[in-house]
């Protein structure tokens, strides 16, 4: 194997350089949910949005690379990240800090409510296209258009006086039997 010379070190820097990606210092809008497994930082999904944050311990940077919005965790010596193309308007991510991986949120919210009779009002509250109650489980189901962010809807419904609770809800991961 050849030692490293100048012009290997001038031209990986080079490289490195012209990958396009911008991280600006502007602090970015996020949030943090708790789930039943820990807490999640909710990223935000709008397009140009560049930054940092610190939240939840996690540091959380947001810019654009080459048709990309390429998302960062920085926890504790470990960088994940996650790019999401700029015209994708229905992946909406966050970060979940209890297994350390970023996670897609579903088109739907989980809500229990005191009075499932009112799941229409509270549907058209979230900017939902439909609801489907589950009584005997004690929750619904609002399906969202899949542009909404649907940490926004379930912000949006949480103050309504027969929402008990609303949550948003992650892809699982595939289990594939060996």
């Amino acid at each position: 194997m050849q030692p490293l010379n100048l012009c290997h070190i001038v031209l990986a820097a080079a490289l490195f350089l012209s990958t396009g990606i911008t991280y600006a210092q502007d602090p970015i809008s996020m949030s943090s949910m708790r789930d039943a497994n820990g807490e999640l930082v909710l990223l935000p999904s709008e397009v140009g949005g560049d930054g940092a944050a610190m939240i939840s311990g996690v540091r959380m940077t947001l810019g654009v690379e080459a048709g990309y919005r390429v998302y960062q965790a920085q926890v504790a010596d470990k960088t994940h990240r996650a790019h999401v193309a700029l015209n994708d308007q229905a992946t909406h991510l966050a970060f979940d800090t209890s297994q350390m991986r970023f996670r897609r949120m579903l088109p739907s919210i989980r809500i229990e409510l005191k009075d499932y009779g009112h799941i229409d009002e509270i549907v058209e509250a979230a900017g939902g296209t439909s609801g489907k109650v589950y009584a005997s489980l004690g929750f619904a189901l609002i399906s969202l258009p899949k542009a909404t962010n649907p940490a926004n809807a379930v912000r949006l419904i949480q103050s309504q006086p027969n929402v008990m609770s609303a949550s948003i809800r992650l892809e699982q991961p595939l289990i594939i039997p060996m």
